[in-house]
């Protein structure tokens, strides 16, 4: 065992000294979440949060990052609340791909119009016979003033406060699915929606996937709250030998997994539930051991010294 830790290492020290342990992942987009509101008295306003504050795994390809300390978001003429943004959160994973995002919202004065886009996560290319999806909405609405509540889905009539898209960012890729168009409260009261697409597991896309961005877009009656929560989620083909994260390619980031994957499997399925330990069997021999270090250092394209 002593050999097999002695090459892992040399795996590690090798791949650091290419430049490539530490690489910066490109695959997220610079945002990990903008939000922009406008209101019917033509107040508008935004904020954007960036890749750099979040917490980025670099084994799993995910990046996260909460706030539940409230801020309001201003008018850029006035300064005027538009709109309070009670909470937010985003989580984001190369593959299999995924876009989650969790907002409270508290409308301004006037009627505001909401958008909340997550960061568009980049995948390996996952073929339109492998492509499939699965789509899931949540609003949580409560009328704060004892006048009813109504949050409404912005475009044509029916449209969802939710939209899943592919191979570009909301508006300008396609449209996996849109969700709960509308959702009502009556004075001092409190009202929901939710929906998932397809109702059980996964569906065909239709389409080849390049990357997955989720996005909310509603308006929100006056002063009124409302709690979103939204996830997307794309199956594609399985890992490749050498590809311990899942995530579609064998290069520095499945250096730790594959370690754990031959040192502790148990451990392994815990960390990456969605992923086949067998990968590591990169000597194809059907049996995961030290004797795949060799053959996974020459898919990595790393000899050792």
């Amino acid at each position: 065992m002593h050999g097999f830790v002695q090459r892992c290492l040399l795996v590690a020290a090798a791949m650091a000294a290419s430049g490539s342990a530490h690489a910066i992942d490109t695959a997220f987009s610079p945002h990990l979440i903008e939000v922009e509101v406008s209101d019917t008295l033509g107040r508008s306003g935004s904020a954007v949060i960036p890749f750099a504050v979040g917490t980025y795994d670099p084994v799993q390809r995910s990046v996260a990052w909460t706030t539940n300390t409230p801020f309001n978001i201003v008018d850029t003429g006035s300064s005027a609340t538009v709109a309070t943004i009670r909470s937010l959160s985003v989580q984001a994973r190369v593959y299999p791909p995924r876009a989650y995002l969790n907002a409270t919202v508290d409308a301004g004065s006037a009627t505001c119009t909401v958008l909340v886009r997550s960061s568009t996560v980049k995948s390996p290319p996952i073929e339109e016979g492998d492509a499939q999806g699965r789509a899931f909405a949540s609003f949580a609405l409560r009328d704060m003033n004892e006048n009813g509540a109504l949050l409404t889905g912005v475009g044509a009539p029916g449209a969802g406060a939710y939209r899943a898209f592919i191979n570009g960012p909301f508006p300008l890729g396609s449209q996996f699915s849109q969700l709960v168009a509308t959702v009502s409260a009556s004075a001092g009261a409190t009202g929901s929606g939710f929906q998932n697409d397809p109702p059980v597991g996964f569906r065909p896309i239709g389409a080849g996937v390049k990357s997955v961005n989720g996005a909310m877009l509603f308006t929100l009656s006056p002063g009124d709250r409302a709690t979103c929560t939204t996830r997307f989620d794309v199956s594609g083909t399985a890992n490749p030998p050498g590809d311990l994260n899942c995530d579609g390619l064998v290069n520095g980031f499945d250096i730790d997994p594959f370690v754990l994957a031959l040192m502790d499997p148990a451990a392994y399925a815990v960390a990456f539930p969605g992923c086949d330990a067998q990968a590591a069997d990169c000597n194809l021999d059907g049996v995961v051991n030290n004797f795949d270090t060799d053959s996974f250092l020459e898919i990595l394209g790393v000899g050792l010294p």
